[in-house]
């Protein structure tokens, strides 16, 4: 129920070797998703897993013992899942500052509006807006995945057992 590559990685560091980068490594994926729903399950799982295996390990994030490396995955593995709910609290703040401020207001009623053109113009699959409407889908649902993975981790659900779904019919 963990990310084999970093739980493998964060036990070669623990014991007190080092990974060394290799610029010219090359790795081919097929599609990472296939859609919003495949991005959002996929995500979750990953990070899931991850933070099941850093917890495992958890021995790495002491920076006095792993200096910079700690350091890192603190910021990389940790950090980073955590950015949608700052993103949440930005959003709070934001709300509330609402009440009080015109130009917020403004620029709440005009990203809706961004929204709302972008949601038309992705039902009519406008060519030049599909690229970063599908974009804008992406990250959203890479942060939907994230957040969920999260949760998942802090309640104790783990992802034993993953069945990768080769077709999109298999996601139904």
């Amino acid at each position: 129920d963990v990310t084999d590559d970093l739980y493998t990685a964060l036990s070669v560091i623990a014991q007190g070797y080092h990974f060394v980068f290799e610029p010219e490594a090359v790795a081919e994926v097929n599609v990472p998703s296939r859609n919003a729903r495949h991005e959002i399950q996929r995500r979750r799982r990953i990070v899931t897993r991850s933070l099941t295996g850093i917890f495992r390990m958890r021995r790495v994030l002491n920076p006095r013992r792993f200096g910079w490396f700690s350091i890192g995955l603190w910021i990389n593995k940790i950090g980073r899942r955590l950015l949608p709910f700052f993103l949440l609290l930005v959003l709070a703040g934001a709300l509330r500052m609402l009440a009080t401020t015109d130009l917020l207001i403004a620029a709440i009623v005009l990203t809706l509006a961004v929204l709302v053109a972008g949601r038309v113009a992705f039902l009519r699959q406008t060519p030049k807006l599909a690229k970063p409407i599908g974009l804008a889908i992406y990250v959203l649902a890479g942060f939907s995945g994230t957040a969920w993975g999260v949760i998942d981790f802090l309640t104790g659900r783990r992802v034993s057992v993953w069945e990768p779904r080769k077709t999109e019919e298999a996601e139904s």
